[in-house]
């Protein structure tokens, strides 16, 4: 298990079987302190906290024209009042450039399990302005993901590689938690405030974040945290050498 994120484990079988699984494991990172607490506490080994390896891949340039905001959507676990608010959030957000060159695009990296909510919210988007959104499809390969993200002047992801990708390219992120792994990697890049509570979600808190991820200040202790964690790429590559030995 290489930097792997753990958690939820809401019931006892689920922590019983995480216990189990570990134990079984020749070796295991994980790539946050909270996942290394959780398994600390049902009683499982005590895992090196390495950096997520997506980290590790070469940023792209940086695009001569930035453009546009890039929304990589997730489909909710299940249905929730927070789903409904995350969709109309969005949907308000985006509207308000929709049709112009700095408009917001879907972006999905799991087109078939998210063609739900990218309908939702581009009926959404067209009951208040008419028309809908572009959709894309992220591509698999995530060294072009970077490329992609980087086009963009700004990104709302409700996915966590999303945020990991969007911080390597350099790009202004604001985060929407559906799991604590979204709120800890937020916490890690350097910016926990940007990492915002689906079920505390607006349109007016979505805007104040992609403001205040744009700003000089909040840029530059995002840049600063991914430098920090790409700086234990010797380390992690000495931890995987050993585990495959």
């Amino acid at each position: 298990w290489i930097a792997a994120g753990v958690g939820p484990l809401r019931t006892r079988r689920a922590r019983w079987l995480a216990r189990l699984v570990v134990a079984s494991s020749a070796a295991v990172s994980v790539r946050d302190p909270d996942s290394d607490r959780l398994l600390r506490d049902i009683g499982a080994r005590e895992p090196p906290v390495l950096p997520d390896p997506a980290l590790f891949l070469e940023p792209p340039p940086g695009s001569a024209q930035p453009a546009g905001t890039a929304v990589v959507v997730r489909a909710p676990v299940s249905h929730s009042v927070a789903a409904d608010t995350l969709i109309a959030s969005i949907a308000e957000v985006a509207s308000a450039s929709a049709g112009t060159q700095a408009g917001a695009t879907l972006l999905s990296a799991h087109h078939g399990v998210d063609s739900d909510v990218i309908s939702q919210i581009n009926q959404a988007v067209q009951s208040r302005v008419g028309r809908r959104l572009p959709v894309k499809e992220l591509a698999l390969d995530p060294q072009e993901a970077l490329r992609e993200l980087a086009a963009y002047e700004a990104v709302i992801s409700v996915r966590l590689h999303g945020v990991v990708l969007a911080a390597l390219a350099d790009r202004p992120c604001v985060a929407v938690v559906y799991d604590g792994k979204v709120r800890s990697v937020g916490s890690m890049l350097g910016a926990p405030q940007l990492a915002l509570e689906m079920r505390d979600l607006s349109a007016q808190r979505l805007r104040a974040a992609l403001t205040e991820a744009s700003s000089p200040a909040v840029r530059a202790d995002v840049r600063a945290a991914v430098a920090k964690l790409r700086g234990h790429q010797a380390e992690a590559r000495a931890w995987l050498l050993q585990a495959l030995r």
